[in-house]
């Protein structure tokens, strides 16, 4: 077992998220992206995830808006290569929690992403 991978997993599971956009083109068409994220004030468990998953980009430090809670900058590390995503899911789901899985699925059904295109089976 690997337990960089199963940590991964663990942080993921709690403080990530996985979403899509339907963005609008100029020409009237949609394009559907998608995208994987963690968002902290520290960026040394956002690198430690990088390293462990092998894929996405840590961007940063972004200061606040007015008004948020907190005033300290933060980091982001992010995915939003269609192949690399599922990579990342498929290295992680057999570690989530039900309800981030439920999350993925949701959103993969809801925007028509049959994940069995990429080798991923609902676990």
């Amino acid at each position: 077992m690997n337990t960089e991978l199963v940590w991964a997993a663990g942080f993921y599971d709690g403080e990530g998220c996985f979403s899509f956009k339907n963005m609008p083109r100029k020409s009237g068409n949609h394009h559907a992206t998608v995208r994987l994220g963690i968002r902290q004030n520290d960026r040394r468990p956002l690198d430690r995830f990088q390293n462990a998953v092998g894929f996405g980009k840590v961007y940063g430090p972004y200061n606040r808006k007015e008004g948020d809670i907190s005033s300290n900058p933060y980091y982001v590390w992010e995915s939003n290569r269609l192949e690399d995503v599922f990579n990342i899911i498929e290295l992680l789901l057999p570690y989530l929690t039900g309800p981030k899985r439920e999350q993925i699925w949701d959103n993969c059904i809801k925007y028509q992403i049959k994940l069995d295109e990429y080798g991923i089976r609902r676990r």
